[in-house]
């Protein structure tokens, strides 16, 4: 169950999600017009998110439902298994936009 706090935060975080998956897929579709080196600095940006421990635990509760299976398998394969050990402790801040 859900408290009214962990809503609003999973709306956010689930807006922010929407931003990354749309990044995932146009790298995907268009590998030429978007390097490397750019790609990475989007995949750096999705670790940062995945560190903050209300962002994956939302993630974890059933928010990754919500996406297409590609990068659900994507953020599980690619991005968690490589984040550091340990958590953040400051909240993110959902409107920042994306670096790089």
């Amino acid at each position: 169950m859900w408290t009214v706090e962990e809503r609003h935060k999973a709306a956010l975080f689930e807006v922010k999600l929407c931003e990354l998956e749309s990044a995932y897929f146009q790298y995907r579709r268009q590998k030429g017009e978007l390097d490397r080196a750019q790609w990475q600095g989007w995949e750096d940006y999705i670790k940062d998110w995945m560190q903050y421990p209300e962002f994956r635990t939302a993630w974890d509760r059933g928010l990754a439902d919500e996406f297409d299976q590609a990068f659900r398998e994507f953020v599980e394969r690619d991005i968690k298994p490589y984040l550091p050990a340990g958590d953040r402790r400051v909240e993110p801040n959902p409107a920042a936009g994306a670096a790089g």
